[in-house]
Order: C-alpha cells, then structure tokens, then sequence
C-alpha cells in the first residue's frame, strides 16, 4: 500500500537549495579563496625567505584553506537547508490540513503525485487508489474532455483560474467544482498544484432558479396567447421551429437557451399594446400601426433590466427588422441585424401566414413558401432562407 508522501515527496522526491542560495555560496566560497590566496601568498613571501620552510607553510596553509572553506560552506548549506526543511514543513502542513481538497499531478501524463485528506474524503477514495493513476483512471471526470480543455487553456499560460467542471465521486455522485491550477516545477518536472473548490451545492440551487426563472417565461408566453385567442399557439410553434433552423445554422446548445426564451417572449412588448388595437378584427390605421410598431422597443425596455434575459434580448427586439434596411424599430441591415432575430423573422412570418387571422384566412403551406422565397434578400437573410427551405424540404 502506497503510503502518504513526506514534505521532500511532495517537491518532487529531491530536497533543491534555491537557485539564489546556490549561487550566493558559490561567490561567496570563490571570493573568500581569491581573497586568501592573494593576501596570504603576498604575507607569507615577505616574512619567509627560506624556500624549504616556505613550501611546508604553503601545504598547512592550504590545509587550513580546506578546513576553514569547509566548515564555513558547512555552515552555510546547514542553514539554506534548515530554512527549506522548514518551508517544506510547512507547505506539508498546509496541503495535508487544508479543508479544500489539493492535489499535486504531473503535466505530461496526468498522474495523482499526491492528493490531500480532504480531497480523499470527498471523493471517497483511498489514498493507494489514487497515487500514481489518472483523474481519468479513478473515474473523476464526469466529462473525460475535461482535463484536455484543461491543457488546452493552461497552454501558455502557466495558470488557470475559475476552471468550473463536473465530477465523479467513487460512491457514483456527480459534483460541480471550481478549479484553479498552478503549474509548477518539481524535480525538473512541471506539475499541476491545485485547489478545488465544491459548488455542487450552488450549482443546484442555480439550476433551480433557472428553472423557475424559464416556468416564468412560458407563463408569461401563455398569457399573451391567452390574450390574443387568434394567435393561440403560434409562440410554441414560432420556438420550435426557430431552434430547429438555428441548429442548422450551427448555433451551438449554449447559444440555444438564449434563443429559446427570446423566441417564447418575442412578442412580449405586446403587452404594452391596448386591446383595442392589438384584438381589432380590421386593418390598423397608420396611427394604430404607429402604437403596434413600438411594441419590440417595449420588450426591450421590458427585459432589459433583467440581467438574466439580456442574452434573449435580439429576438424581441430585433424580430421586425428587414434585411434590406426597411424594417423597424432601428431600420437594421444585413449582418447588422442579429443573427438569431434573422432566423426568427423567417420562421416568424411563415408561420403567420400559414395561420387564420381575423383578417384573412390561413395560406397554403405552397404560397406561404413562395413568399418567403420571393422576399429572399428583401426582407430576410438569403442564406437563413436557403436553410429554412432546406429545412421544410422545398
């Protein structure tokens, strides 16, 4: 059974004066000897004439010369040694009683050099099952990408900070944990040193909130369909089909979320729209137009102060922008309009026209297409249109 390495394993398995203190007793000793032979040749050549005498004081004198060198170079590492002895103490000290796991792993292949008590209780594991194996081998990776993301961001950098990663307990429980790793050189090899910081706990009462914030926003989508029983359903599926055209486009499942709730709340400005004007079976005045026109600006100012919506914020706002510049509420152009506000107005519309209004009654699914063809490059992004149609097999 591998047992708790000592203070000196812990560096590495070799006791290294600092390159300072080497250095230092090297000029020392070279002064000290220059200074001896200079002086003491030029003493002893003015008070000994007789050459036989003046040989046998040089061999004593360069006896004495060793001795004296000796016990002085004696001295000097017996007290860089004493100071590192004790520095190495306490870091032992340090990294055993820490209360956050640490743990000491080589760069080049991973393995576990040393790891504290406080790792091992909260992982499970004993110490002889984890020295000399990987994170990979004991099975803490809950993601086994995670220690080359890892690499790849200390790559010239030396450090990471806030490194947040999920794990695996030997008893099978998932974790959360931040990390932060230092790379270091022991025994002329680098390592990782590192701190792991729990935030399971947090991160499950993150999940929760989110969870509550996303049950809110669709209470809020329901209610606006509620409000306009015309519209009924039409957000479900504007947001369905938005996020299926968005993961053609290549947005990755980060990006997805945000794009989630800001296709749930796209009309959520409507709010902010009399009855009168939003539920009016006829066609708008150009003064009612002017009313509903504002409703993306009152999104915005709506969900703006909301720091947990503003990554949704492009779809409310940005949904009526036109490609060629024509649309409201900024007259956005082209790549200007975001992008996820680009593959919402395709969805957006089609999915208008292909539903009854007061109005009108619903288009064929045929000339809603056509439609969106021919204001290709007008009103929508010809490239999200190529996709769409792609997407509906057209």
């Amino acid at each position: 059974m591998k047992q708790k390495m000592e203070p000196d394993q812990v560096h590495g398995g070799q006791t290294h004066l600092p390159r300072h203190s080497a250095l230092r007793i090297a000029g020392f000793y070279a002064l000290f000897g220059g200074l001896w032979i200079f002086f003491s040749d030029r003493v002893l050549a003015a008070m000994v004439r007789n050459e036989t005498i003046f040989m046998l004081i040089s061999i004593y004198k360069g006896w004495i010369y060793v001795l004296t060198t000796a016990l002085l170079l004696y001295w000097l590492i017996r007290r860089d040694m004493r100071v590192i002895c004790e520095s190495q103490e306490k870091f032992a000290k340090i990294f055993y009683a820490s209360p956050m796991p640490v743990t000491i792993t080589r760069v080049s292949d991973g393995h576990y050099v040393d790891v504290n008590d406080a790792f091992l209780q909260r992982m499970g594991f004993r110490r002889d099952e984890v020295l000399g194996r990987t994170a990979l081998e004991i099975g803490a990776w809950a993601n086994t990408n995670e220690r080359g993301r890892m690499l790849e961001l200390l790559e010239g950098a030396g450090r990471l900070r806030d490194f947040e990663a999920r794990f695996h307990t030997k008893s099978g429980e998932i974790g959360t944990a931040l990390l932060f790793r230092e790379v270091i050189e022991l025994g002329g090899a680098r390592h990782f040193i590192g701190t792991t910081l729990d935030i399971t706990q947090r991160k499950q009462a993150e999940d929760a909130l989110v969870s509550a914030y996303d049950a809110t926003i669709e209470g809020w989508s329901r209610a606006m369909d509620l409000r306009d029983h015309e519209t009924e359903g039409h957000t479900l599926r504007v947001t369905e089909m938005s996020l299926n055209l968005a993961a053609r486009v290549g947005i990755d499942q980060d990006t997805l979320v945000h794009y989630h709730r800001g296709a749930l709340l796209h009309d959520i400005g409507k709010i902010g729209v009399p009855d009168r004007i939003l539920l009016k079976p006829d066609s708008l005045t150009i003064d009612e137009w002017e009313v509903m026109r504002l409703h993306p600006v009152l999104a915005y100012e709506m969900l703006m102060p909301i720091e947990f919506l503003r990554p949704a914020l492009d779809i409310p706002y940005c949904h009526h922008e036109r490609w060629d510049g024509s649309g409201y509420p900024r007259g956005l152009a082209g790549e200007q309009i975001p992008l996820a506000a680009r593959i919402f107005a395709v969805v957006d519309v089609y999915d208008a026209l292909t539903s009854d209004r007061p109005y009108r009654p619903a288009w064929t699914r045929r000339k809603a297409i056509a439609y969106i063809r021919d204001r290709s490059g007008q009103d929508f992004d010809p490239q999200v249109v190529s996709l769409f149609l792609e997407m509906e097999k057209i």
